[in-house]
């Protein structure tokens, strides 16, 4: 039987910027990351998942 199997990294950071509201706080922080003046790497991981694509719920196996 084949199985396929779905890995997700979740990285985090944050950033302290200085805007009149939050959306601007934001959209400054989005314009950085798409102009790659943050970047996030393996230091910001934060947490992972591993599952099965089809069903999440079908295998549920506890790996040593």
């Amino acid at each position: 039987m084949e199985y396929l199997i779905e890995i997700i990294e979740t990285l985090s950071k944050q950033i302290k910027v200085e805007a009149d509201s939050a959306e601007e706080a934001i959209c400054q922080v989005k314009k950085q990351y798409r102009d790659s003046k943050i970047i996030l790497t393996a230091d910001d991981f934060v947490d992972y998942k591993i599952d099965t694509i089809k069903d999440p719920d079908f295998v549920k196996i506890n790996c040593k």
